[in-house]
């Protein structure tokens, strides 16, 4: 005797919603970290940029402060996007990275700015 089973098909991993979420979740965890990473980054880079008196490395200081701010407000946005209320600790990461980047611009933009335009050099 021949055993066939009901269902022809193999067992599928998992699709749709769950899958969706699953990733979804671990989208916006990483997009938030990138946040927080970018947003760090700038930080040194600008103050660096005050210390540093070659125009070709204070002008890559600058642009390094410039990319990381930008990209930590960037990413924070698309983490809070993607989170959507659903994951308190991810959503407090991509604010941590929002909020970051908004002081690198409030209290460093004038030495990253310096840095790229050889100001005072």
């Amino acid at each position: 005797m021949n055993y066939q089973p009901a269902d022809d098909h193999p067992q599928q991993p998992l699709r749709g919603d769950a899958q969706q979420g699953i990733s979804s979740a671990t989208g916006s965890k990483m997009t938030a970290i990138a946040s927080l990473i970018c947003s760090l980054v700038a930080w040194p880079c600008a103050v660096g940029s005050l210390f540093i008196t070659s125009q070709v490395i204070g002008t890559i200081l600058g642009a390094l402060y410039l990319i990381g701010m930008v990209l930590g407000v960037f990413f924070g946005f698309i983490a809070l996007n993607q989170i959507r209320g659903s994951s308190p600790g991810v959503r407090r990461l991509a604010i941590a990275g929002i909020v970051v980047s908004a002081l690198a611009l409030a209290f460093l933009a004038p030495s990253g700015l310096r840095g790229i335009l050889h100001i005072g050099q």
